[in-house]
């Protein structure tokens, strides 16, 4: 076998795992690459960089009509985007850096919990969210903070615009070169390391080459950037990786010189030592730089490399490279032991047991780290995530990509940093002896965020979820349902949003566009991509709710947790979490033209099914969803003539949605082509004009088929509009004076105000997305022969970002009339921002009481969706209804162990988070989660937790919440009187909440005995600019009530009515202290017999262990029954006893009814029944001859003390007629499952 087939396995040597295939796993940088390309160039870039962010930023260029109106964040929170670069503070190791794909610096304080933007990175007065590269903090002063921006991939749309410098922590940021520093381009980079001995040198690895900053005159002048490397003619190569011997690890004395190796892409990997005192490097044999590891001596044609050193023991080096060959590859991990003179290839990847092979991204996707104290111990990955604990011996995976699919959301594809918790190694030693090889604690930068977890691959936690850098390729809002959402995202899928921040996953790999049916709320057809030059799938998407696990799961099936659901346990309250399926079925036919990555896919305004459809060439149309027809004409103005061009941007008129339609392609000035159809496709024309390159985005007028604008962003970025259906065009992007101009940015989309007047000869209103944020334009006048704009930016509340995507939200009035729009914003690298163009308010809090709960008020089309739109039925198409009395955003830890510590985010608490029931006279913790829809950040939120008992309004009826007291309001904030219905459990002032960040608080409360079997719990939060009571709110909480109950109708009020635990303590043999005790059901220990009646059976049966269980079969005895109160009250018990002979047990009508007894139990006591029951010829109950045993059955109802409510109703044994119903009702009632109101003994009768 050659070296090459050593280091690449031929599919026939290595063993296949058909669970891979692409449709899993349709995730291709180069497509993607591509993707990205049609949108913004290289070009187009750096026309951003140099002009267009000062005019996004200057006040005077602001929107005056909108001068009060700011863009919220909108999320979704739990969906990550890509973290390219990190950095841990060693003197803090509670403070980490992360640097997004396209959305900037984001610095932590508290490991994850909450997350800041760097924004003063470019702009000191306004936030620019550029694409990171690279990170570099120096150890032993880490205020200082180098930011590289740019990512060193094969993708020339990630350019940066230069490397920046901090050195108070993020405060304040100088660029030290700009992206065309000294002619060289500094617009990529792939690695930072930064001297710990001089914090203003560090060595830089770019797409030009290896160059270094070094300190400046004085000691305020900042690092000055040297000429690139120019040695062994690789200058003006690519440096993928650099590692530097900079004396060992936390080293107390600075060596003389530095061992610095450099990875050059294609060629290898170089060593030179370095000289600080001279600035210079030593000539080592005629060079200073020699090469130590050569890739060609294992591969024809290598690639990325990667480099690691182990800062303890720098002799011990790693290796790793890409390769193409049937993609681009990852070899074997490579190992030296002696600083490179030799090196040794660690095992290949036969089971996808490491990184050889693992997937074909590596030119993208690539990390190798080594513990800094453990050289044994070393991680690598592309697609997947890999460890070795003796160094590289055996790998195994610690990351597994497929698991975010299934649920996990830490776990995710394409890796890019790794960090080993800085933490574990402040010592400067090495690992040795029982403590090396152990697993250790790191930090994973990958498509997903920032994860933590250990190098064997447990207990990953995802800790990004404050960082909204989610890139969006589009936002699609559902016609009928305005708080319904869906989006397709870079490497994250397609996610669906039903109201909160916490959206929904219905489909993976890079989801493209997505459009609704009318009328359903929980089915979607979404587009995404598979590998480069396959059909794309485009897929019909209705969620399901199963049990976990799954058997036999389909091969597209993407999971949600409910947490917030009853779960499938005895009770609600227990048992495995239920979960949401997205099913996926493909929707491909007639098409003949592969996907467009990213592409568009959208539903017609008002008529269902009908979707338009862009692909590779072609356009589509389906009537039904299932079937797609190309759209084609004749001669020249035949769409189906594309010339070879992505069709880009396709839209339905708004004024005639069933005839116009729009068609535009990709394409330079002499190739782009644009189309349109006034007859709904029976004849097209073809309309574009000379100058009209790349053809982003086509919107329509709201009422004049005829009019329409489109936007262009390529060459010359410009904006046309037509008011004759595309027989003319006006440019009016740069039509007016220089400085009313669209600044020269790509322009991504483009959308007419949905109140642009009928009339042409009054000004109409656009909107447009660009690569430095949302522009505007009111003056706009069709009937002028040369319609001018004057442009104005609108960017308040939102960074200077590349705009994907803007969508108009109607919001309708009681009678169906809009009454006001809302304008989102889709970003590529800082998720979904939200306008209300009548202006939001600075402060609106809400608590969710269900999943379609956002905020905003949408009177009838909100009120007319009473079913949770995240289930139905798999076995039964049946759906389950809103419960507005099990308030999402308010939740009981009865343990008061949630396994979070003292801080979790509202992601986490929306998916993961069960709520309990109440553990009375027990300390248990009430979380309420706490947004705002308005644009500050609040502080002062005053929260009230309130409790009362929720009786049945009648016999047999559900447990509903009581009205508020007469005059609570009156008094509200001060506590209710004594003796009020509702009486106050907690309360809290909480800080901190804003638009991204929802607050979960945790109130300590002990319920009193006096609660009966449910309560209900009731969360208030108020505050001085968003009163509750000025709002004049009413006194029914309950919906179940009245459907204006607070509970439905007033945002700032949360209801749960929750079941309590037992008053009851039964031991049964499985709950008790005593551990001889045999843990099986029948051999309750609450039960006794005795030879007769007992004057005082508490002496003498208490402390006595039971003894074997055996009846005569003549004669008397007597039973006793043993009951325990778990509350902090006394409490009233009656016990029912019953007999049954075995086998005849398992029906409750041929059960003996052995009498009732009623008697009082002290708070946190246990007594036995005073007086018993008397059993009096047991044999004569036992058919004989064979074996002959009795089943002796207690059942117990718990009341209080005065016997006027009751705590536990006596288990109902109406439905006991076989083995199974038997099982199940003492397999809920006993302690088995925490309850304590039915136990069974089983005895032998003997003589």
């Amino acid at each position: 076998m050659s070296d090459e087939d050593d280091i690449a396995l031929d599919e026939g040597t290595e063993e296949q795992d058909d669970s891979r295939i692409w449709a899993l796993k349709p995730d291709d940088e180069r497509a993607r690459t591509e993707a990205e390309r049609r949108a913004l160039t290289d070009l187009d870039l750096d026309l951003v960089a140099t002009g267009a962010y000062d005019r996004a930023a200057d006040p005077a260029f602001a929107d005056a009509q909108s001068a009060a109106l700011t863009w919220a964040p909108r999320g979704p929170r739990n969906v990550g985007g890509r973290i390219r670069a990190m950095v841990q503070d060693p003197a803090h190791p509670d403070t980490f850096y992360a640097g997004s794909s396209q959305g900037g610096v984001w610095k932590t304080t508290n490991r994850g919990d909450t997350w800041t933007p760097l924004t003063g990175l470019v702009r000191a007065n306004k936030e620019v969210a550029v694409p990171v590269g690279a990170l570099g903090l120096c150890e032993r002063s880490p205020q200082h903070l180098y930011v590289a921006t740019g990512a060193l991939i094969d993708n020339p749309t990630l350019t940066g615009i230069g490397l920046f410098y901090t050195d108070d922590g993020g405060d304040t940021f100088r660029r030290l070169v700009d992206e065309t520093h000294g002619g060289n381009a500094f617009r990529r980079f792939s690695k930072v390391l930064v001297d710990p001995w001089e914090p203003r040198r560090a060595w830089c690895a770019s797409e030009d080459g290896l160059f270094r900053t070094e300190p400046g005159v004085s000691a305020n002048d900042p690092p000055q950037v040297q000429a690139i490397a120019d040695t062994n003619n690789w200058a003006g190569f690519e440096i993928t990786d650099v590692a530097i011997d900079f004396g060992g690890l936390n080293a107390a004395t600075r060596p003389a010189k530095y061992t610095v190796y450099a990875a050059v892409k294609d060629d290898g990997v170089y060593r030179a030592i370095f000289d600080w005192a001279t600035q210079t490097y030593d000539p080592v044999g005629g060079n200073t730089w020699n090469q130590v590891f050569n890739p060609f001596d294992h591969a024809t044609d290598p690639d990325r490399i990667l480099f690691a050193l182990c800062a303890s023991q720098p002799d011990r080096l790693y290796c790793v490279f890409s390769f193409f060959r049937r993609g681009v590859l990852a070899s074997r991990v490579f190992r030296s032991d002696d600083s490179g003179a030799t090196w040794n290839p660690t095992p290949a990847n036969r089971r996808r047991t490491g990184v050889h092979r693992d997937g074909d991204q590596s030119f993208h996707a690539f990390v190798l780290e080594v513990c800094p104290r453990d050289p044994d111990v070393v991680v690598a990955g592309s697609v997947d995530l890999y460890a070795s604990h003796n160094g590289g011996g055996s790998w195994a995976k610690i990351m597994d990509w497929e698991q975010y699919d299934l649920g996990d959301r830490a776990q995710h594809a394409d890796q890019h940093e790794v960090l080993f918790e800085r933490s574990q190694y402040n010592d400067s030693t090495a690992f040795t002896g029982a403590d090396a090889g152990n697993p250790r604690e790191i930090w994973v930068g990958n498509d997903g965020g920032v994860s933590q977890g250990q190098t064997d691959g447990a207990n990953w936690r995802k800790r990004s979820h404050g960082i909204l850098a989610t890139q969006y390729y589009d936002i699609q809002v559902h016609p009928d349902f305005p708080f319904i959402r869906s989006a397709g995202f870079q490497d994250n899928g397609t996610w669906m949003g039903f109201g909160g921040p916490s959206w929904h996953h219905m489909g993976g790999g890079d989801g493209g566009g997505s459009a609704f049916y009318h009328g359903d709320i929980q089915r979607i057809l979404l587009s995404w991509q598979g590998n480069v030059g396959d059909v794309f799938s485009l897929v019909d998407v209705r969620p399901e709710t199963r049990p976990l696990p799954l058997p036999n799961r389909p091969r597209l099936e993407y999971r949600n947790s409910l947490p917030d659901v009853a779960g499938l346990g005895p009770t609600e309250h227990d048992g495995p979490f239920r979960i949401t399926v997205a099913n996926q079925t493909n929707r491909n036919r007639g098409f003949r033209h592969s996907g467009v990555f990213g592409g568009r896919v959208i539903h017609h305004p008002t008529t269902t099914p009908d979707f338009l459809v862009a692909r590779a060439g072609a356009a589509y149309r389906s009537t039904d969803g299932i079937r797609f027809n190309r759209l084609t004409g004749a001669g020249a103005n035949n769409p189906a003539n594309l010339g070879g061009n992505d069709v880009t941007a396709i839209a339905y008129s708004p004024a005639s949605p069933d005839t116009h339609w729009w068609i535009g392609t990709e394409g330079s000035a002499d190739d782009a082509r644009l189309f349109r159809t006034t007859d709904g496709g029976a004849s097209w024309l073809r309309v574009d004009n000379s100058q009209m390159s790349y053809v982003a985005d086509v919107s329509g007028h709201p009422t004049r088929a005829e009019v329409a604008a489109v936007a262009l962003s390529r060459d010359a970025d410009q904006v046309y509009v037509t008011p004759d259906s595309g027989a003319t065009w006006h440019e009016i992007a740069r039509s007016g004076t220089a400085p009313d101009n669209l600044p020269e940015t790509p322009v991504t989309t483009v959308r007419f105000d949905p109140n642009s007047p009928n009339d042409l000869s009054q000004p109409q209103t656009l909107y447009v997305g660009t690569g430095a944020g949302v522009f505007v334009a009111r003056d706009v006048d069709l009937s002028a022969p040369v319609p001018k704009g004057t442009w104005r930016h609108l960017n308040t509340g939102m960074p200077l970002v590349t705009v994907q995507d803007l969508h108009f939200v109607p919001v309708l009035a009681e009678d169906g009339s809009v009454a006001r729009h809302l304008l989102l914003c889709a970003t590529y690298g800082r998720g979904l921002y939200e306008c209300a163009l009548d202006g939001t308010p600075s402060v609106r809090l809400f608590m969710r009481s269900t999943v379609i709960d956002d905020g905003t008020t949408y009177q009838n089309t909100q009120a007319a969706v009473t079913v949770d739109p995240r289930i139905r039925m798999v076995t039964t198409d049946a759906t389950e209804d809103l419960h507005w009395h099990r308030a999402f955003d308010l939740r009981v830890d009865s343990a008061d162990n949630f396994d979070f510590g003292d801080s979790f985010d509202g992601a986490e608490f929306d998916e993961r988070f069960r709520s309990g029931i109440l553990n009375v006279g027990r300390r248990n913790r009430i979380f309420v989660q706490i947004h705002t829809a308005g644009f500050s950040t609040v502080d002062g939120i005053d929260l009230r937790l309130y409790f009362a008992n929720a009786e049945p309004p009648a016999p047999g009826q559900d447990p509903q919440a009581p009205d508020l007291d007469a005059g609570f309001w009156d008094t509200f904030p001060a506590p209710p009187p004594d003796g009020s219905v509702w009486q106050l459990a907690g309360q809290a002032t909480v800080d901190g909440v804003d638009p991204s960040t929802p607050r979960v608080v945790g109130l300590p409360w002990t319920p009193p005995g006096t609660l009966g079997q449910h309560a209900a719990l009731l969360a208030v939060i108020t505050h001085p600019d968003d009163d509750l009571t000025a709002d004049g709110p009413g006194l029914v909480v309950d919906a179940r009530a009245d459907p204006s109950a607070l509970s439905r109708t007033e945002r700032r009020v949360a209801l749960r009515v929750v079941g309590t635990d037992t008053a009851l303590a039964v031991p049964d043999g499985l709950d008790d202290a005593d551990l001889r005790l045999l843990a099986w059901g029948g051999r309750s220990t609450a039960i006794r017999i005795a030879d007769g009646p007992l004057g005082d059976p508490e002496a003498a049966l208490a402390g006595l262990p039971p003894d074997d269980p055996t009846l005569p079969a003549t004669g008397g005895r007597h039973v006793y029954v043993a009951v325990g109160n778990r509350r902090q009250a006394d409490i009233e018990v009656e016990v029912q006893l019953f007999a049954a002979p075995y086998p005849g047990f398992a029906v409750a009508a041929d059960w003996t009814d052995l009498g009732r007894e009623t008697f009082a139990v002290p708070a946190g006591e246990r007594r036995f029944t005073p007086a018993g029951f008397a059993l009096n010829d047991a044999g004569t109950m036992v058919p004989g001859p064979g074996y002959r045993a009795l089943t002796l059955m207690a059942l117990v109802e718990a009341r209080t003390e005065d016997g006027a409510r009751i705590l536990e109703a006596m288990p109902d044994v109406s439905g006991v007629t076989d083995l199974a119903s038997f099982w199940r009702l003492f397999g809920r009632h006993s302690g088995w499952h925490g309850g304590g109101s039915a136990t069974l003994l089983a005895v032998r009768v003997t003589g």
